[in-house]
Formats: C-alpha cells, sequence, structure tokens
C-alpha cells in the first residue's frame, strides 16, 4: 500500500516548494543602495573609504572622472556607485567603464545609471567616467562592501557606516535552516515508501529523483560565494534551474501520489486543483523568463 507514504510525501514536500530565494540583484537596489533586502541601522564609525569628488556642479554633456578608493590598508570587495541630484532622487547621467572588473547596470529603465563590481576580488582604487545628463548640481553616492557582513554606505555630505549583523546574517541563516528542513523532509517521505515496501515504481523514482535535487539545492545554499556581483548571478540562476527541476518532479511526484490515492474513490478534485497549480507555475515561469531575457537586453 502506498496511501500513507503518499499522503506524508505531498505534506512535506510542500515545505520546500517556495524557499530559499534569497535576495535579488543589484540593480534591485538602486534607490536604497542597501544589499540584498535588509534595514540595518547606521552607526557613527568612521569610513575608509572615500569618492572623489563627492559632488560638483556640471554643463550639459560634460563628462568627469569618478575616483573610488581606500583611504588605508582595508581593501573593500564591492561596491555601487550612482550620481543624483538629491539624496533620494533617483540615479542619473551615464557612466562608461575604465577599471577592469566593474560593469556598468540599469537603473529605472536608464542602462549605465549606475557601476558595480564583476568579482570579490579586494580593491583599493576604482574609476569611471560619468556624463551630465544636464547642466546642475550633482551627488556622488557610493555603497562600499568591505566583507560578507558589513558595508559602508556614503550619502554625500553624509558618511554612515552599516552593519548587516542582524539583517542578512539572520536571514542566510533561516533560508539555510528551511533548505534543510525541506530536505530532510524529502528523506524522511523517501525512507517512508521504504519501509512501507511502495509496489509503485514511478512513484518510488520520482521520489528518489526529487530527494537527490533537493541534497543539491541545499548543498549550493550553504555555499557562500560573498558579495561578487558576478558569482552571486552565476549562484542565483543555478539554485533557479534546480529549484524548477525540483518543482517538475514534485508536481509529478504528487500527481502520480493522487492517482494512486484516487483508485478507490470517485472524488478527483485534487487532480483538478493541480492542474490549476501546473497552469498557475507555467504561467509564472514565463513570465519571468520574459521579464529577464528583456531586463538583459535593455541592460547589455
Amino acid at each position: 500500500m502506498c496511501f500513507v507514504p503518499t499522503v506524508l510525501f505531498i505534506g512535506f514536500t510542500t515545505i520546500g516548494t517556495v524557499t530559499c530565494f534569497s535576495g535579488g540583484g543589484v540593480s534591485q537596489s538602486c534607490q536604497s543602495m542597501m544589499p540584498d533586502h535588509s534595514s540595518p541601522l547606521p552607526s557613527s564609525s568612521p569610513s575608509p573609504f572615500s569618492v572623489k569628488p563627492e559632488d560638483g556642479s556640471f554643463e550639459n554633456g560634460e563628462m568627469k572622472t569618478i575616483v573610488l578608493q581606500a583611504e588605508t590598508s582595508t581593501p573593500f570587495k564591492g561596491f555601487l556607485l550612482e550620481a543624483r541630484e538629491s539624496q533620494d532622487g533617483p540615479p542619473v547621467g551615464v557612466f562608461t567603464l575604465i577599471s577592469p572588473n566593474t560593469r556598468l547596470l540599469e537603473c529605472n529603465g536608464y542602462p549605465g545609471a549606475a557601476v558595480t563590481q564583476k568579482n570579490n576580488q579586494k580593491k583599493t582604487l576604482i574609476q569611471a567616467n560619468w556624463t551630465s545628463p544636464k547642466a546642475g548640481t550633482f551627488y556622488f553616492r557610493v555603497t562600499f562592501i568591505q566583507d560578507y557582513s558589513s558595508f559602508c554606505n556614503l550619502i554625500c555630505p553624509s558618511l554612515l557606516v552599516t552593519s548587516l549583523q542582524k539583517g542578512q546574517k539572520l536571514w542566510h541563516c533561516a533560508c539555510k535552516i528551511l533548505c534543510s528542513v525541506a530536505m530532510a523532509a524529502v528523506i524522511i517521505a523517501f525512507i517512508t515508501l521504504l519501509l512501507f515496501k511502495c509496489n509503485n515504481i514511478t512513484l518510488f523514482a520520482l521520489v528518489g529523483v526529487a530527494m537527490v535535487l533537493r541534497i543539491g539545492q541545499t548543498i549550493i545554499i550553504f555555499l557562500t560565494f560573498g558579495p561578487s556581483q558576478e558569482l552571486r548571478v552565476i549562484f542565483v540562476w543555478v539554485l533557479r534551474v534546480i529549484a524548477l527541476a525540483t518543482e517538475v518532479f514534485l508536481v509529478a511526484t504528487i500527481f502520480v501520489g493522487l492517482a494512486e490515492i484516487e483508485k478507490n474513490r470517485s472524488i478527483h478534485w485534487p487532480m483538478k486543483v493541480m492542474g490549476g497549480y501546473v497552469a498557475t507555475m507555467v504561467l509564472f515561469y514565463c513570465v519571468f523568463i520574459h521579464y529577464h531575457c528583456n531586463h538583459r537586453k535593455r541592460t547589455y
């Protein structure tokens, strides 16, 4: 009999189908300039980094070289550079690259509105050219990522140094815990099928593949690539591919499990509910792929 283990598996697998999608790209932080989705509080610690010039008056179309520098022996691993007319205003102007291992970023639909890093190598000096969109006074705002747990946010003429110990670290810790629970749940479901000696080979194989994918997803979650934008993009996309594959096998498993449960029952509404769920997920992934393809074309 596969009834009991199938019910347990359906319950267990719903734990991890919506977890471990932490964080988004740096482009989503264009306005706040805060890494990920944390909300840290500023402290009064002095910053070991600087941006030159901090501000200035520009003519329409005037180009200026902006320099980011570590004032002490303390290097930075990542950064996000923007120009603004006011502290709370949107990024303005267009950057062009000078230093290697840097890349342009699209903000609010405008390519080249910001500059960020390509990797998490230690840096002490970064240069980029900025072209003014019109005549006026503009301020250069920078977020320096010193390490995985702290960053410095320069809001000229103010200077804020912020710690992420109660924000980002807790978020990643929670994600790792949830992924571990989801992995354990699928393993328990697989063991349950073994104990109940389920004769449905298809169901058994699907659960086994789902278990392997869930274990792989959890292992990747525990691999930390630091604040590198390039590595983080690869990291996130690998997770998305594994999550999609896991979703496909979980849905297939649930359909096979429901068919097993309904063999001796005349109620078929669970199948209809799962059909609606699958249609919703397919629509979601289509919209997701369409958005990212268009976003990549506009950026590059």
